[in-house]
């Protein structure tokens, strides 16, 4: 996990493209919101902060393919869980809360 968010942070515009075409073969994204889920579980901060890196740069990517599948109805709470675990914040933010309460 920690050596998948050093690869999205040092994508050069280049590999920006296949990395997001990759992303979408496989299973690759349930497989990341997997191991999002048992770090949630298992309450493991550092990994749920690696994802949230992962995740983060999955977005900026900016790909509209991969942006579809991201917040794509199936997963897009999970995809918003991943990104509730910023490690430049004090603490967890808790947009799935906010969006099940308010929209």
């Amino acid at each position: 996990l920690e050596r998948l968010c050093e690869m999205v942070a040092d994508l050069n515009p280049q590999a920006r493209e296949r990395f997001a075409q990759g992303a979408m073969e496989g299973g690759w994204l349930q497989g990341l919101l997997d191991t999002f889920h048992q770090c949630e579980d298992l309450e493991d901060l550092e990994g749920l902060h690696c994802v949230f890196r992962v995740v983060r740069g999955l977005v900026m990517l900016n790909d509209t393919t991969l942006l579809d599948a991201l917040f794509g109805e199936a997963v897009v709470m999970d995809v918003i869980g991943c990104l509730e675990y910023d490690p430049d914040e004090p603490e967890r933010q808790r947009h799935r809360e906010f969006l099940r309460d308010h929209c």
